[in-house]
Protein backbone atom coordinates (compact mmCIF):
# COMPACT_ATOMS: atom_id res chain seq x y z
CA UNK A 1 0.00 0.00 0.00
CA UNK A 2 2.81 2.40 0.95
CA UNK A 3 4.59 1.77 -2.35
CA UNK A 4 1.44 2.48 -4.36
CA UNK A 5 0.91 5.79 -2.55
CA UNK A 6 4.57 6.76 -3.08
CA UNK A 7 4.36 6.08 -6.81
CA UNK A 8 1.19 8.12 -7.05
CA UNK A 9 2.82 11.05 -5.28
CA UNK A 10 5.88 10.93 -7.53
CA UNK A 11 3.72 10.83 -10.65
CA UNK A 12 1.67 13.78 -9.44
CA UNK A 13 4.83 15.86 -9.17
CA UNK A 14 6.22 14.61 -12.47
CA UNK A 15 3.12 15.31 -14.59
CA UNK A 16 2.14 18.90 -15.45
CA UNK A 17 -0.90 20.16 -13.61
CA UNK A 18 -3.91 21.12 -15.75
CA UNK A 19 -4.13 24.82 -16.45
CA UNK A 20 -6.59 26.68 -14.27
CA UNK A 21 -9.38 28.49 -16.01
CA UNK A 22 -8.65 32.17 -15.99
CA UNK A 23 -10.39 34.25 -13.37
CA UNK A 24 -13.39 36.06 -14.75
CA UNK A 25 -13.12 39.83 -15.08
CA UNK A 26 -15.67 41.74 -12.99
CA UNK A 27 -16.10 44.15 -15.91
CA UNK A 28 -15.80 43.28 -19.57
CA UNK A 29 -16.68 44.57 -23.03
CA UNK A 30 -18.65 42.10 -25.17
CA UNK A 31 -19.30 42.13 -28.88
CA UNK A 32 -23.09 42.03 -29.41
CA UNK A 33 -25.27 42.28 -32.47
CA UNK A 34 -26.42 45.76 -33.40
CA UNK A 35 -29.94 45.15 -34.67
CA UNK A 36 -30.44 48.83 -35.40
CA UNK A 37 -28.35 48.30 -38.53
CA UNK A 38 -29.46 46.44 -41.64
CA UNK A 39 -27.85 44.15 -42.33
CA UNK A 40 -27.00 43.73 -38.67
CA UNK A 41 -23.61 44.79 -37.39
CA UNK A 42 -21.77 44.65 -34.08
CA UNK A 43 -21.24 47.02 -31.20
CA UNK A 44 -19.34 46.69 -27.94
CA UNK A 45 -21.38 46.41 -24.75
CA UNK A 46 -19.65 47.18 -21.42
CA UNK A 47 -21.02 44.77 -18.80
CA UNK A 48 -20.36 43.76 -15.21
CA UNK A 49 -20.45 40.37 -13.51
CA UNK A 50 -23.47 39.99 -11.20
CA UNK A 51 -23.38 36.26 -10.37
CA UNK A 52 -20.90 33.43 -10.79
CA UNK A 53 -21.12 29.74 -10.03
CA UNK A 54 -19.12 26.62 -10.77
CA UNK A 55 -20.57 26.34 -14.28
CA UNK A 56 -22.10 29.72 -15.11
CA UNK A 57 -21.34 33.44 -15.13
CA UNK A 58 -24.03 36.10 -15.49
CA UNK A 59 -23.14 39.53 -16.87
CA UNK A 60 -25.38 42.56 -17.30
CA UNK A 61 -24.75 45.39 -19.74
CA UNK A 62 -24.55 48.84 -18.21
CA UNK A 63 -28.01 50.40 -18.26
CA UNK A 64 -29.91 47.06 -18.35
CA UNK A 65 -31.91 46.44 -15.19
CA UNK A 66 -32.76 43.11 -13.58
CA UNK A 67 -35.20 42.58 -10.68
CA UNK A 68 -33.61 42.36 -7.22
CA UNK A 69 -32.43 38.85 -6.45
CA UNK A 70 -32.96 37.60 -9.99
CA UNK A 71 -29.31 36.76 -10.83
CA UNK A 72 -29.11 34.50 -7.76
CA UNK A 73 -32.41 32.80 -8.64
CA UNK A 74 -31.26 32.27 -12.21
CA UNK A 75 -27.95 30.78 -11.12
CA UNK A 76 -29.77 28.28 -8.88
CA UNK A 77 -32.06 27.27 -11.77
CA UNK A 78 -29.13 26.92 -14.17
CA UNK A 79 -26.80 24.98 -11.89
CA UNK A 80 -28.77 23.32 -9.09
CA UNK A 81 -32.51 22.95 -9.57
CA UNK A 82 -34.51 23.28 -12.77
CA UNK A 83 -38.16 24.40 -12.53
CA UNK A 84 -40.75 21.84 -11.32
CA UNK A 85 -41.78 19.45 -14.07
CA UNK A 86 -38.27 19.03 -15.51
CA UNK A 87 -37.32 15.61 -16.85
CA UNK A 88 -34.46 15.32 -14.36
CA UNK A 89 -35.39 17.24 -11.18
CA UNK A 90 -32.03 16.43 -9.59
CA UNK A 91 -30.25 18.57 -12.20
CA UNK A 92 -30.17 22.25 -13.05
CA UNK A 93 -31.15 23.50 -16.47
CA UNK A 94 -27.60 23.44 -17.83
CA UNK A 95 -26.91 19.86 -16.76
CA UNK A 96 -30.32 18.74 -18.08
CA UNK A 97 -29.65 20.16 -21.54
CA UNK A 98 -26.11 18.75 -21.52
CA UNK A 99 -27.55 15.30 -20.76
CA UNK A 100 -29.87 15.59 -23.75
CA UNK A 101 -27.78 17.53 -26.29
CA UNK A 102 -24.15 16.98 -25.26
CA UNK A 103 -21.69 18.65 -22.92
CA UNK A 104 -20.77 22.29 -23.15
CA UNK A 105 -17.59 22.40 -25.30
CA UNK A 106 -14.37 23.70 -23.69
CA UNK A 107 -13.95 27.43 -23.93
CA UNK A 108 -10.85 29.36 -24.94
CA UNK A 109 -9.65 29.39 -21.32
CA UNK A 110 -9.86 25.62 -21.04
CA UNK A 111 -12.95 25.75 -18.83
CA UNK A 112 -16.52 24.87 -19.68
CA UNK A 113 -18.46 27.73 -18.13
CA UNK A 114 -21.53 29.21 -19.73
CA UNK A 115 -21.77 32.99 -19.91
CA UNK A 116 -25.22 34.58 -19.94
CA UNK A 117 -25.21 38.23 -21.04
CA UNK A 118 -28.25 40.43 -20.48
CA UNK A 119 -27.86 43.12 -23.11
CA UNK A 120 -29.87 45.73 -25.00
CA UNK A 121 -30.88 44.45 -28.42
CA UNK A 122 -33.50 47.17 -28.75
CA UNK A 123 -36.87 47.17 -27.04
CA UNK A 124 -38.59 47.00 -30.41
CA UNK A 125 -36.39 44.17 -31.69
CA UNK A 126 -38.47 41.00 -32.10
CA UNK A 127 -35.61 39.00 -30.57
CA UNK A 128 -35.73 37.54 -27.06
CA UNK A 129 -32.17 36.25 -27.27
CA UNK A 130 -29.69 34.50 -29.51
CA UNK A 131 -26.61 32.33 -29.85
CA UNK A 132 -23.84 33.32 -32.26
CA UNK A 133 -21.74 30.47 -33.73
CA UNK A 134 -18.87 32.94 -34.25
CA UNK A 135 -18.33 32.99 -30.47
CA UNK A 136 -16.85 29.51 -30.82
CA UNK A 137 -14.08 30.93 -33.04
CA UNK A 138 -11.06 33.02 -32.24
CA UNK A 139 -11.47 36.76 -32.84
CA UNK A 140 -9.02 36.57 -35.76
CA UNK A 141 -11.01 33.83 -37.49
CA UNK A 142 -14.24 35.70 -36.83
CA UNK A 143 -12.93 38.90 -38.40
CA UNK A 144 -11.91 36.98 -41.52
CA UNK A 145 -15.58 36.01 -41.89
CA UNK A 146 -16.73 39.61 -41.22
CA UNK A 147 -17.94 38.59 -37.75
CA UNK A 148 -16.81 39.27 -34.18
CA UNK A 149 -16.18 36.75 -31.41
CA UNK A 150 -16.24 36.78 -27.62
CA UNK A 151 -14.32 33.47 -27.73
CA UNK A 152 -16.46 31.80 -25.09
CA UNK A 153 -19.64 29.80 -24.60
CA UNK A 154 -22.17 32.60 -24.41
CA UNK A 155 -25.88 33.24 -24.93
CA UNK A 156 -27.47 36.68 -25.15
CA UNK A 157 -30.77 37.86 -23.66
CA UNK A 158 -32.54 41.02 -24.77
CA UNK A 159 -32.88 42.43 -21.27
CA UNK A 160 -35.19 41.00 -18.65
CA UNK A 161 -38.14 39.41 -20.52
CA UNK A 162 -40.96 40.56 -18.17
CA UNK A 163 -40.77 37.42 -15.98
CA UNK A 164 -38.25 34.91 -14.66
CA UNK A 165 -39.85 32.16 -16.75
CA UNK A 166 -39.77 34.07 -20.04
CA UNK A 167 -36.16 35.09 -19.42
CA UNK A 168 -35.24 31.46 -18.72
CA UNK A 169 -37.08 30.50 -21.92
CA UNK A 170 -34.88 32.83 -23.99
CA UNK A 171 -31.76 31.39 -22.36
CA UNK A 172 -32.86 27.79 -22.86
CA UNK A 173 -33.63 28.18 -26.56
CA UNK A 174 -30.22 29.74 -27.24
CA UNK A 175 -28.36 27.26 -25.04
CA UNK A 176 -29.91 24.30 -26.84
CA UNK A 177 -28.75 25.71 -30.16
CA UNK A 178 -25.25 26.30 -28.76
CA UNK A 179 -24.97 22.68 -27.59
CA UNK A 180 -26.40 21.27 -30.82
CA UNK A 181 -24.39 23.40 -33.22
CA UNK A 182 -21.12 22.47 -31.51
CA UNK A 183 -21.56 18.88 -32.74
CA UNK A 184 -23.63 19.22 -35.89
CA UNK A 185 -22.05 17.54 -38.89
CA UNK A 186 -21.40 19.83 -41.83
CA UNK A 187 -22.32 23.48 -42.09
CA UNK A 188 -25.93 23.18 -43.22
CA UNK A 189 -28.43 24.12 -40.48
CA UNK A 190 -31.29 21.83 -39.67
CA UNK A 191 -34.69 22.43 -41.27
CA UNK A 192 -36.44 25.30 -39.50
CA UNK A 193 -39.40 23.15 -38.38
CA UNK A 194 -37.05 20.55 -36.88
CA UNK A 195 -34.94 23.24 -35.19
CA UNK A 196 -38.13 24.61 -33.65
CA UNK A 197 -39.11 21.11 -32.49
CA UNK A 198 -35.75 20.75 -30.72
CA UNK A 199 -36.13 24.20 -29.19
CA UNK A 200 -39.57 23.30 -27.80
CA UNK A 201 -38.22 19.95 -26.54
CA UNK A 202 -35.49 21.77 -24.61
CA UNK A 203 -38.12 23.92 -22.85
CA UNK A 204 -40.27 20.93 -21.93
CA UNK A 205 -37.19 19.08 -20.68
CA UNK A 206 -36.25 21.79 -18.18
CA UNK A 207 -39.81 22.37 -16.95
CA UNK A 208 -40.64 25.59 -18.79
CA UNK A 209 -44.28 25.58 -19.87
CA UNK A 210 -44.89 29.12 -21.12
CA UNK A 211 -46.21 28.23 -24.59
CA UNK A 212 -49.85 27.32 -23.87
CA UNK A 213 -50.91 30.07 -26.30
CA UNK A 214 -49.29 28.12 -29.17
CA UNK A 215 -51.58 25.17 -28.48
CA UNK A 216 -54.64 27.37 -28.03
CA UNK A 217 -54.13 28.87 -31.50
CA UNK A 218 -53.28 25.52 -33.06
CA UNK A 219 -56.48 23.73 -32.05
CA UNK A 220 -58.68 26.46 -33.54
CA UNK A 221 -57.66 25.60 -37.14
CA UNK A 222 -55.12 22.76 -37.27
CA UNK A 223 -55.43 22.55 -41.07
CA UNK A 224 -53.59 25.89 -41.21
CA UNK A 225 -50.60 24.70 -39.13
CA UNK A 226 -48.28 22.31 -40.99
CA UNK A 227 -45.77 20.40 -38.90
CA UNK A 228 -43.36 20.27 -41.85
CA UNK A 229 -42.84 23.42 -43.90
CA UNK A 230 -40.03 25.24 -45.67
CA UNK A 231 -41.58 28.66 -45.17
CA UNK A 232 -44.36 28.62 -42.57
CA UNK A 233 -43.64 28.20 -38.86
CA UNK A 234 -46.47 28.48 -36.35
CA UNK A 235 -44.92 26.62 -33.36
CA UNK A 236 -48.04 24.74 -32.21
CA UNK A 237 -47.44 21.49 -34.10
CA UNK A 238 -43.70 21.66 -33.41
CA UNK A 239 -44.42 21.93 -29.68
CA UNK A 240 -46.69 18.90 -29.82
CA UNK A 241 -44.19 16.92 -31.89
CA UNK A 242 -41.47 17.74 -29.35
CA UNK A 243 -43.67 16.27 -26.61
CA UNK A 244 -44.40 13.25 -28.82
CA UNK A 245 -40.67 12.56 -29.28
CA UNK A 246 -39.94 12.95 -25.56
CA UNK A 247 -42.77 10.61 -24.61
CA UNK A 248 -42.10 7.99 -27.30
CA UNK A 249 -38.31 7.78 -27.15
CA UNK A 250 -36.85 5.13 -24.90
CA UNK A 251 -33.50 6.93 -24.95
CA UNK A 252 -34.43 10.60 -24.94
CA UNK A 253 -30.83 11.82 -25.11
CA UNK A 254 -30.01 9.66 -28.13
CA UNK A 255 -33.22 10.72 -29.91
CA UNK A 256 -32.80 14.46 -29.41
CA UNK A 257 -29.08 14.43 -30.07
CA UNK A 258 -29.67 12.42 -33.23
CA UNK A 259 -32.25 14.91 -34.49
CA UNK A 260 -29.85 17.78 -33.71
CA UNK A 261 -26.69 16.29 -35.19
CA UNK A 262 -27.70 14.14 -38.15
CA UNK A 263 -26.70 15.76 -41.48
CA UNK A 264 -30.11 14.85 -42.93
CA UNK A 265 -33.19 16.80 -43.94
CA UNK A 266 -35.89 16.98 -41.28
CA UNK A 267 -38.13 14.08 -42.29
CA UNK A 268 -35.17 11.82 -43.04
CA UNK A 269 -33.59 12.63 -39.67
CA UNK A 270 -36.82 11.71 -37.87
CA UNK A 271 -37.03 8.43 -39.78
CA UNK A 272 -33.42 7.60 -38.87
CA UNK A 273 -33.97 8.29 -35.17
CA UNK A 274 -37.18 6.26 -34.98
CA UNK A 275 -35.46 3.43 -36.86
CA UNK A 276 -32.78 3.40 -34.19
CA UNK A 277 -35.43 3.45 -31.45
CA UNK A 278 -37.65 0.67 -32.83
CA UNK A 279 -35.40 -1.30 -35.15
CA UNK A 280 -38.16 -0.89 -37.74
CA UNK A 281 -37.83 1.22 -40.93
CA UNK A 282 -40.82 3.49 -40.27
CA UNK A 283 -41.65 6.11 -42.89
CA UNK A 284 -42.23 9.67 -41.78
CA UNK A 285 -45.79 9.46 -43.10
CA UNK A 286 -46.50 6.54 -40.75
CA UNK A 287 -44.82 8.39 -37.87
CA UNK A 288 -47.05 11.40 -38.59
CA UNK A 289 -50.15 9.18 -38.40
CA UNK A 290 -49.00 7.94 -34.98
CA UNK A 291 -48.37 11.55 -33.96
CA UNK A 292 -52.00 12.44 -34.78
CA UNK A 293 -53.21 9.59 -32.58
CA UNK A 294 -51.01 10.98 -29.78
CA UNK A 295 -52.42 14.51 -30.20
CA UNK A 296 -56.02 13.33 -29.94
CA UNK A 297 -55.26 11.06 -27.01
CA UNK A 298 -53.79 14.01 -25.13
CA UNK A 299 -56.77 16.21 -26.03
CA UNK A 300 -59.46 13.64 -25.21
CA UNK A 301 -57.92 12.38 -21.96
CA UNK A 302 -56.92 15.79 -20.64
CA UNK A 303 -53.33 14.72 -20.01
CA UNK A 304 -50.69 17.38 -19.50
CA UNK A 305 -47.67 17.19 -21.75
CA UNK A 306 -45.08 15.88 -21.75
CA UNK A 307 -46.18 12.69 -20.00
CA UNK A 308 -42.56 11.92 -19.16
CA UNK A 309 -42.15 15.01 -16.95
CA UNK A 310 -41.96 14.57 -13.18
CA UNK A 311 -44.61 17.11 -12.16
CA UNK A 312 -46.49 17.85 -15.35
CA UNK A 313 -49.81 16.84 -13.76
CA UNK A 314 -49.74 20.21 -12.05
CA UNK A 315 -47.73 22.39 -14.45
CA UNK A 316 -47.62 20.81 -17.89
CA UNK A 317 -49.38 22.08 -21.01
CA UNK A 318 -52.90 21.08 -22.00
CA UNK A 319 -54.20 20.33 -25.48
CA UNK A 320 -57.62 22.05 -25.59
CA UNK A 321 -60.55 20.62 -27.48
CA UNK A 322 -59.78 20.63 -31.20
CA UNK A 323 -62.23 22.60 -33.34
CA UNK A 324 -63.84 20.69 -36.23
CA UNK A 325 -63.23 21.75 -39.80
CA UNK A 326 -66.73 20.60 -40.78
CA UNK A 327 -69.61 19.03 -38.84
CA UNK A 328 -71.26 16.46 -41.06
CA UNK A 329 -75.02 16.52 -40.50
CA UNK A 330 -75.89 13.13 -41.97
CA UNK A 331 -74.37 9.92 -43.23
CA UNK A 332 -73.94 9.46 -46.17
CA UNK A 333 -72.11 12.72 -46.79
CA UNK A 334 -69.65 14.27 -49.21
CA UNK A 335 -67.45 17.19 -48.25
CA UNK A 336 -64.52 19.09 -49.70
CA UNK A 337 -61.77 21.11 -48.09
CA UNK A 338 -58.17 22.30 -48.10
CA UNK A 339 -55.31 21.20 -45.92
CA UNK A 340 -51.59 21.93 -45.80
CA UNK A 341 -49.20 18.98 -46.11
CA UNK A 342 -48.62 17.46 -42.66
CA UNK A 343 -51.59 19.19 -41.12
CA UNK A 344 -55.09 17.82 -40.68
CA UNK A 345 -58.75 18.76 -41.04
CA UNK A 346 -61.09 17.36 -38.40
CA UNK A 347 -64.60 16.15 -39.32
CA UNK A 348 -67.30 15.59 -36.71
CA UNK A 349 -69.78 12.82 -37.49
CA UNK A 350 -73.45 12.91 -36.45
CA UNK A 351 -73.15 9.39 -34.98
CA UNK A 352 -70.58 6.67 -34.47
CA UNK A 353 -69.29 5.43 -37.78
CA UNK A 354 -71.42 2.41 -38.76
CA UNK A 355 -69.63 -0.90 -39.09
CA UNK A 356 -70.76 -1.11 -42.71
CA UNK A 357 -69.64 2.43 -43.57
CA UNK A 358 -67.20 3.13 -46.38
CA UNK A 359 -64.91 6.18 -46.06
CA UNK A 360 -62.74 7.42 -48.91
CA UNK A 361 -60.72 10.58 -49.49
CA UNK A 362 -58.91 11.73 -52.60
CA UNK A 363 -56.96 14.81 -53.68
CA UNK A 364 -58.53 17.12 -56.23
CA UNK A 365 -55.78 18.01 -58.69
CA UNK A 366 -55.58 21.50 -60.19
CA UNK A 367 -52.96 20.69 -62.85
CA UNK A 368 -50.82 23.59 -61.68
CA UNK A 369 -47.07 24.03 -62.05
CA UNK A 370 -44.53 26.27 -60.42
CA UNK A 371 -42.72 28.89 -62.56
CA UNK A 372 -39.79 26.48 -62.94
CA UNK A 373 -42.09 23.81 -64.34
CA UNK A 374 -42.11 21.57 -61.26
CA UNK A 375 -45.33 20.39 -59.64
CA UNK A 376 -46.36 21.86 -56.28
CA UNK A 377 -47.26 19.64 -53.36
CA UNK A 378 -50.94 20.02 -54.16
CA UNK A 379 -50.35 17.96 -57.32
CA UNK A 380 -48.23 15.22 -55.75
CA UNK A 381 -49.42 14.76 -52.14
CA UNK A 382 -51.31 11.73 -50.90
CA UNK A 383 -54.42 12.34 -48.78
CA UNK A 384 -55.36 9.92 -46.00
CA UNK A 385 -57.99 9.68 -43.29
CA UNK A 386 -57.84 8.33 -39.77
CA UNK A 387 -60.50 7.73 -37.08
CA UNK A 388 -59.35 9.69 -34.04
CA UNK A 389 -62.39 9.20 -31.76
CA UNK A 390 -65.63 7.25 -32.15
CA UNK A 391 -67.35 10.21 -33.81
CA UNK A 392 -64.42 12.06 -35.38
CA UNK A 393 -62.15 11.45 -38.34
CA UNK A 394 -59.10 13.43 -39.44
CA UNK A 395 -58.11 14.03 -43.06
CA UNK A 396 -54.43 14.79 -43.63
CA UNK A 397 -51.96 15.17 -46.50
CA UNK A 398 -48.51 13.55 -46.64
CA UNK A 399 -45.66 12.89 -49.02
CA UNK A 400 -44.29 16.36 -49.76
CA UNK A 401 -43.54 19.64 -48.02
CA UNK A 402 -45.26 23.00 -47.92
CA UNK A 403 -43.35 25.88 -49.49
CA UNK A 404 -45.94 28.27 -50.98
CA UNK A 405 -49.71 28.64 -51.09
CA UNK A 406 -49.70 26.49 -54.21
CA UNK A 407 -48.87 23.55 -51.94
CA UNK A 408 -52.23 23.63 -50.16
CA UNK A 409 -53.98 20.36 -50.99
CA UNK A 410 -57.65 20.31 -52.01
CA UNK A 411 -59.49 17.07 -51.17
CA UNK A 412 -62.88 15.39 -51.42
CA UNK A 413 -64.18 13.22 -48.58
CA UNK A 414 -66.96 10.63 -49.00
CA UNK A 415 -68.65 8.92 -46.05
CA UNK A 416 -71.20 6.27 -47.10
CA UNK A 417 -73.34 4.26 -44.71
CA UNK A 418 -72.91 1.09 -46.80
CA UNK A 419 -71.08 -0.05 -49.93
CA UNK A 420 -72.73 0.58 -53.27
Amino acid sequence: MFRLILITLVMSFALPMPARARELAPDRNFWVWNLNLFPRGYRQAPAHLVAEGARTAIYVEDGVRLPPGYPARLQVALEKKAPPGALYPQFGMLATLEKLFGALPPGESGGDKLTVLFTDLGQNAAVDGYFNPADRWSELDAQRADERSNATNIVYVNGYRSSDELSATAITRSLQELLSSARRSGNAPADAWLSQTLSEASLLAVGLFSDQSYLNRYVQSPEQFPLVSRSLLQYGPQLLFASFVLDQALDKAAALRGLAELPLRGREAVESVFRGETGTPLTFDLIYGNFLAYVFRMAEQGYRLPLSGEHTKERGLLVPEIAPYVELKTIPAIAEGDVYPYSFALFDLPEELPFSAVVSVEPVRQQRRRPDGSFPCSETASVLWKPVTQKRIAVYAVGCEHETEQDRVHFRLSVLDRPF
